[in-house]
């Protein structure tokens, strides 16, 4: 026998191997077909219940679209049926299979047994050679490797819920989940849709579920709630009645759909197009160096480390993502990534910006340096018009009042 610490890794070597749809056992769970394997799955999840017996599972179509996936990160995908069945461990690919023949009877009294799993609701029907076992709305995201390691054990147990709790009717995921850009770090921006948004206490389920060291509503959103847990992952959870209208094009991975309310997945589409010319923020930029001015004279040193600190945080990113062709929608999150080599060399030869006047006036000019001559050049290639009033203005106000010449 292998050593024991080995059992993990070779029981989901085995799993991997038997259950690929080409291998010889297909769709059979080979792996609980031997006391070998049996003994090392036992083993490899200490403390789950004993396998008892073995299920020979066989699809009822030839052709289908299920893949597999079983790991020591992945055992929270398992389901028992009855009080003795096995744990299953499924995840659904591109394709649905509805119906798979258990060539053993349901052990017990009854004639159906339901379970759940991080894919939805299984149910098992019959008894004898023909009864049968059906996932119902298999269309869960996958906690797998997929998943940024961090936030996987968070996220299967909200999914295990969504999928649990019969208030919850639709749940989905939006933000960077869905947009196919999550890491480590990312929120999980997760919605549920249910039948009594007003008697769903959002913040009380979740502490059911996870524990929260910040739980506080979103001004101005009713339904929302910014939350974190001890781990400091950030979950914003918003909750929708079914009479809520959901905007078409936001993109969205949809992890619990019962009643078919959401449909598919929505995709996230390019927000890179032409290069465009941001009339209105360059006024503000413009304007932003006349208040700059004031600030100046009245000694009010934070006002204008705050307006500097906008005029290239803001303003002038906000410009070169113009440049790229990126809408203003882009937010605030990773814009490094956004920006092209020379952009960024651009934004880091720039002066520090200190809370003294000498720092401020220096990254000042050096700001509107760099922002009126790509400014300039933008709207010569976009054939847009210029505020040259309001620029010669700004210019002669830094003239007479900072000695700057621009």
């Amino acid at each position: 026998d292998p050593p024991q610490r080995l059992f993990p890794t070779i029981h989901a070597a085995l799993v991997e191997v038997s259950l690929r749809p080409q291998g010889p056992l297909a769709f059979a769970f080979g792996i609980y077909l031997s006391a070998v394997s049996q003994r090392m799955a036992l083993s490899a999840y200490p403390g789950r219940r004993k396998y008892t017996d073995a299920w020979a599972l066989s699809p009822v179509r030839k052709r289908y679209g299920w893949s597999f996936e079983q790991s020591v990160s992945t055992v929270l995908n398992q389901v028992d049926i009855g009080k003795v069945g096995p744990k299953i461990a499924v995840m659904p690919g591109p394709k649905r299979v509805d119906t798979i023949t258990v060539n053993r009877s349901l052990s017990g009294t009854g004639s159906r047994y339901v379970g759940t799993t991080l894919l939805g609701r299984i149910i098992a029907t019959g008894q004898g050679s023909q009864s049968r076992i059906r996932w119902e709305n298999a269309c869960m995201t996958q906690v797998d490797d997929a998943v940024p390691v961090r936030l996987r054990p968070t996220l299967a147990r909200l999914v295990a819920a969504c999928s649990d709790d019969d208030r919850v009717r639709s749940a989905w995921l939006e933000g960077s989940f869905a947009s196919g850009l999550e890491d480590e770090w990312s929120d999980i921006d997760l919605h549920l849709l249910v039948d009594e948004p007003n008697a769903f206490n959002a913040v009380e389920w979740l502490e059911s579920i996870t524990p929260l060291v910040l739980a506080d509503s979103i001004p101005g959103l009713f339904g929302a709630f910014i939350c974190l847990t001890p781990e400091w992952v950030h979950i914003d959870l918003v909750v929708h009645s079914r009479a809520a209208e959901l905007a078409q094009d936001t993109p969205r991975r949809v992890l619990i759909d019962k009643d078919s309310l959401i449909g598919r997945d929505t995709a996230r589409t390019s927000d890179v197009g032409s290069p465009y010319f941001p009339g209105r923020q360059v006024q503000i930029f413009l304007y932003s160096m006349g208040t700059a001015v004031a600030s100046l004279h009245r000694g009010d040193l934070i006002a204008v480390s705050q307006t500097t600190a906008m005029m290239r945080d803001h303003l002038l990113v906000q410009l070169m993502l113009a440049e790229n062709g990126i809408g203003n929608e882009a937010g605030p999150k990773r814009l490094t990534g956004r920006l092209n080599s020379e952009q960024m060399a651009c934004l880091r030869g720039l002066p520090s910006l200190g809370v003294n006047e000498p720092s401020q006036r220096e990254a000042l000019e050096a700001i509107a340096s760099a922002y009126l001559g790509r400014a300039h050049r933008l709207a010569g290639s976009c054939h847009a018009d210029w505020p040259a009033e309001l620029e010669r203005a700004t210019k002669r106000l830094w003239a007479d009042e900072l000695g700057i010449g621009l």
